[in-house]
This record gives structure tokens, C-alpha cells and sequence, in this order.
């Protein structure tokens, strides 16, 4: 087994103590899972090279009564992420942390930030639902209320009575997807130009492209569910007009959406809907299309932002190319805080390679029907 895996397999074991803690709904460990902590931090140490990174004297003055599970936590993440640091010093020159002539300028947290960067420009769903950045992959339950109930009159003297409002709930899981690239460890030293900004749109790309028809169009049961799928009205097009909608499907489904969304609703719309956008005019012959009033703004329809969202459908007899929307319905689950990307020199030794491998461990669902309204074209 290699160091990485060994660690891997002794951060795990500590990861699961903590998380037992917490499924039994306690706030402290036991003495026996104290110690055991203890011991894999010790463990820890040695792989990382013998040399402790924190101080454990004060883990070791204090008992399983004064050693909260947040304390654990956060010296296991704490760990992980002087681990981190410690490893990418050890790597090749390119995403070496040290001096900028070694690579400096390119730490291995720029180049997910710079990923994130590229996912957000590429996926609107990313950059505007209700993100859930959750530590591991458990199922995440999130209440939600089916029905507000009722009140009613009552006379004087008499029960008061009413309808009690019902609740249900929302599970969000853990579907979970990557790509692998390996890239030979002369181009890595020899770069003449920024390789990992490439890297990083590449992954930030193909997560996209994989992931992204899902917040869109998934169904929910082995996968994320997507917005547009558990869109809870469907305005459908005139026919023989080749899916194309009107200025009065958009006003319609502007006003089949919940009046309690409507004031936070966005536009999704697929590329070729904007660009149906664009040739119509109201009644008064005034362009729906109203530009940004800066640069920094998107442009609107009835006072609210369009986006772009290219795994929408086009505009077509059947397709699905428009959709308004209440983000803060719509809830993406993160686990591990989004897209990990790792880097290992040794899984490819005998290739002279490195391998980059990206992950996305996420699901989605829409918390209320009511909170969306697709446009669907017409038959022919």
C-alpha cells in the first residue's frame, strides 16, 4: 500500500470516530474512542514524516469530558490541510509551494479556485441555487411543508379548529463523478505555458457537461433531479410555429409562478431561446429584450435576470428551452465542499506521468414545485 493510501485509509478510520459521535447524537467521545483518536493521529504523524505538525499535549492533558467532537474535527481537518501543504511542497517544480521561480505562483488552492471559477461561469445553476456544502456524503434530510394548512372562524365559547399544515421532506444523496488525466511529467517541468489554467477549465468542463443536464433535466431517482424536470406548471407553445413561445407564453408563465417567488425568480433560458428573445417586441412593439444598464449587470425580462443555461433544451416542437425559476428553491448538494482534485506522481511511476483526478461528489432537487414554471414548445 502506498503512503497516500495508508493515510488515506488512517484519516478515514478517524473521520468514521468522529462521525459515529454524531450519529449517537453525543457532543464527546468516549474514553476508548479518545484514545483511539490519539492513536491515529500518532499514525498520522509518522506517515506525514515522523515530525508532529500540532500540538497534542494539549489533546493529551485534557479527557473524553472536555474533548468536544468539534475539537476532533477540527484537528483532523487541520491535519488534512497541513498535509496538503506539506505534499505539494514535495511535488514537481510546477505546483511546487516555495519560491514563484518553482512554481509558487501556482499552489494547488489556485488551481481549484480557478476551477471553481470556470464551473460557476459555465453552469448558472452552480452560481445562483441554494448551494449545501456538506463533510462527507451522508443523506442530507431537509424538511419542507406540503401543505400550510388553514384557519377558520370560530364563535365565542366554541373549540377553535383549523386545518394543521403537513410536512414532508427532501433527501438529498450522494451521486458521485470524475475524470482522471494524466500528463507526462516533462510537459509538467518544460510549461511554457499556464498548464494548470488549462487543467482547470478542462475538469471544470467535462464536470459540466456531465453533471449539468442533470441539475436540468434529472429525474431524481439514480441521479440528481433537475430543475426544469420537477418544474411544477408547464406553459406549452402555439403549434405549427416550431416550438417557438410568444410574449404572452413568457407572460404567462411569469404569472403561474407562485406570487411568494416571483420578486427572487431568474430566467433560465437555453442558448437558442435567448436568441428568440432578442427578435420579440410586446404589444406596443417595444423589445422584450432589455439590455444590462453596466457591464457587471445581466440583462432582464419583467424586471428579472436572465441566464444562460446551455443544457436547456433549443427551441424546438417538444422542448423544454425556457425556465422561471426561484434559485432559493432549488437545492444543490456539495459533498466535501464541491469539486476535490487530487494529484498523485505515483500512480503512473512506470509511465514517467502524473495523474489529476477531479471528483464531484453532489445531488439536487427542487424543494417546491411551485417554484418553477417551464415553457414547453408545441406540436407541429
Amino acid at each position: 500500500m502506498s503512503t497516500n493510501a495508508a493515510r488515506h485509509a488512517v484519516w478515514t478510520q478517524a473521520r468514521k470516530i468522529i462521525d459515529d459521535v454524531v450519529a449517537d447524537g453525543r457532543d464527546r467521545p468516549t474514553l476508548d474512542e479518545h484514545r483511539r483518536f490519539e492513536s491515529l493521529m500518532a499514525d498520522l504523524d509518522v506517515l506525514d514524516g515522523a515530525v508532529s505538525t500540532f500540538d497534542r499535549s494539549s489533546l493529551y492533558r485534557k479527557g473524553p469530558d472536555t474533548v468536544s467532537t468539534t475539537t476532533l474535527a477540527n484537528i483532523l481537518a487541520t491535519r488534512d490541510e497541513q498535509h496538503l501543504v506539506r505534499y505539494a511542497s514535495r511535488e514537481q517544480r510546477a505546483l511546487a509551494v516555495g519560491t514563484a521561480s518553482a512554481g509558487g505562483n501556482l499552489a494547488p488552492q489556485d488551481f481549484v479556485n480557478e476551477l471553481w471559477r470556470h464551473l460557476e461561469t459555465r453552469s448558472p445553476v452552480i452560481a445562483n441555487a441554494r448551494i449545501f456544502s456538506t463533510q462527507g456524503g451522508r443523506d442530507l434530510v431537509i424538511p419542507t411543508l406540503t401543505s400550510w394548512g388553514s384557519a377558520v372562524s370560530a364563535a365565542e365559547g366554541s373549540a377553535i379548529g383549523g386545518v394543521d399544515p403537513t410536512f414532508g421532506q427532501t433527501i438529498l444523496r450522494d451521486h458521485k463523478y470524475g475524470q482522471i488525466v494524466r500528463v507526462s511529467n516533462e510537459l509538467l517541468a518544460d510549461q511554457a505555458v499556464g498548464l494548470e489554467g488549462f487543467m482547470a477549465e478542462l475538469f471544470a468542463r467535462n464536470v459540466d457537461q456531465l453533471v449539468g443536464p442533470l441539475y436540468a433535466f434529472g429525474t431524481g431517482t439514480t441521479q440528481p433531479q433537475g430543475y426544469a424536470y420537477a418544474a411544477g406548471s408547464t406553459i406549452t407553445g402555439g403549434t405549427g410555429v416550431a416550438g417557438r413561445f410568444t410574449y404572452n407564453n413568457l407572460a404567462d408563465a411569469f404569472s403561474a409562478l407562485d406570487s411568494g417567488y416571483q420578486a427572487g425568480a431568474i430566467w433560465m433560458m437555453s442558448p437558442s431561446a435567448v436568441g428568440t428573445l432578442r427578435k420579440l417586441t410586446d404589444d406596443n412593439g417595444q423589445p422584450l429584450w432589455q439590455a444590462p444598464v453596466s457591464t457587471d449587470a445581466p440583462p432582464t425580462l419583467f424586471g428579472r435576470p436572465i441566464a444562460v443555461d446551455r443544457h436547456l433544451g433549443a427551441v424546438a416542437t417538444g422542448g423544454t428551452s425556457v425556465v422561471v425559476i426561484d434559485p432559493s428553491a432549488f437545492a444543490v448538494r456539495l459533498a466535501d465542499g464541491g469539486v476535490i482534485v487530487d494529484r498523485s506522481p505515483d500512480a503512473y511511476f512506470e509511465y514517467d506521468q502524473t495523474g489529476f483526478r477531479a471528483t464531484l461528489r453532489t445531488d439536487s432537487a427542487l424543494l417546491d414545485s411551485d417554484a418553477a414554471v417551464r415553457f414547453v414548445g408545441g406540436t407541429a
